[in-house]
């Protein structure tokens, strides 16, 4: 059976168009080719991040939250890049237990993301 999708109530877009097109000179193929990378990678690794914390593991944990953090910045998702940062954070400070809930805010976020650059 197919999964059920995901569907989000319309809000506030997530990302800036026009400042993430002014940050490629006005580039709309490139800012494309941006947006495709992005949709490519992104999800893999937030699986990744998934796999990390679901397991407990705070130093992969840490390491795949870091490694989100560029490319949300890229495409301008700042509260995806701040729950990113934030995760690395609780990580370090080896807060185990708050890490899932900012992981699940991190998801639903970055699907969002994902789906207005679709």
């Amino acid at each position: 059976s197919d999964p059920v999708p995901r569907t989000f109530p319309p809000g506030p877009p997530l990302l800036d168009e026009a400042e993430n097109l002014n940050r490629v000179g006005g580039d709309e193929a490139f800012l494309r080719r941006i947006y495709d990378l992005f949709t490519e990678k992104v999800p893999e690794a937030v699986e990744k991040l998934r796999e990390a914390v679901f397991s407990g593991n705070l130093k992969k944990s840490a390491l795949y939250a870091h490694s989100l953090k560029g490319p949300f910045s890229t495409v301008g998702a700042e509260a995806c890049r701040k729950l990113a940062d934030q995760i690395e954070a609780l990580c370090r400070e080896n807060r185990s237990s708050d890490i899932m809930q900012v992981f699940e805010q991190l998801e639903k976020e970055s699907a969002k993301v994902l789906e207005q650059i679709k």
